[in-house]
């Protein structure tokens, strides 16, 4: 498949400051940039705000502060409607525990992105057919056939991971995020899914945003920065 050819950067924050409600400061990144096809990982703690910056990222949470551009759109400036067809368009998530929907089976939980975004759907039929796409996708990732028409409950763990990964590519979002994926995962298999995860990456085009609290990971990306008393810094 040819990955669609997404602005630069795809990510741009600057001066983004951040509360909980009565809280104290939790975030307060003065600039930071994600360009095509680049690959960051993110470190921090537990508490440190990673999960809090993924919400300003994707338009759940808004920044007290500052501005978070996604392709170019300001954020703060879009209703939450416009905020939730950005998402839907250009933003792909593998969650830590996958959020597979367990009623549907595999083939049905990779294409679900293009029954939220039109957008999203037009640049995947372009390819062809997305049914013949999501298949190709499992197979790239190394899954069997006769997965596509399980339900994620009958997978391995390891299995409803690549199965995640085929949602969160197809239809070429322009930036993939990664929250915490390998923390139940073994040396070997973590390897392993690091390896199938940047290939699909690199195939759809996507930008991609890795976070972990495991500093080991980092030299298979192209920067590795800190969250670290709210800023990003390099590691």
């Amino acid at each position: 498949m040819n990955p669609d050819t997404h602005q630069d950067p795809v990510l741009q924050l600057s001066d983004v400051r951040y509360r909980w409600p009565d809280g104290p400061p939790l975030l307060n990144i003065d600039t930071f940039e994600l360009a095509s096809s680049e690959r960051v990982f993110l470190q921090g703690p537990s508490g440190s705000g990673k999960s809090t910056l993924l919400g300003l990222v994707a338009g759940i949470h808004l920044a007290e502060s500052g501005r978070v551009n996604v392709l170019g759109q300001d954020l703060s400036a879009l209703s939450a409607g416009a905020r939730d067809r950005l998402r839907g368009a250009e933003l792909g998530y593998v969650f830590q525990q996958f959020n597979l929907v367990p009623y549907l089976n595999v083939l049905e939980n990779v294409l679900l992105p293009l029954t939220f975004s039109a957008v999203r759907r037009r640049r995947a039929e372009a390819d062809g057919p997305p049914d013949g796409q999501a298949r190709e996708l499992l197979d790239d990732l190394g899954l069997p056939a006769d997965v596509a028409a399980r339900t994620p409950g009958a997978l391995s763990v390891g299995q409803q991971q690549r199965v995640a990964v085929a949602r969160a590519v197809i239809g070429h979002p322009g930036l993939l995020i990664c929250d915490e994926p390998t923390s139940a995962l073994d040396a070997g298999a973590r390897d392993a899914f690091l390896d199938l995860l940047i290939r699909a990456v690199e195939s759809s085009g996507a930008a991609l945003l890795f976070v972990s609290h495991d500093p080991s990971l980092a030299s298979r990306f192209t920067r590795h920065l800190v969250l670290e008393g709210g800023a990003l810094v390099p590691a």
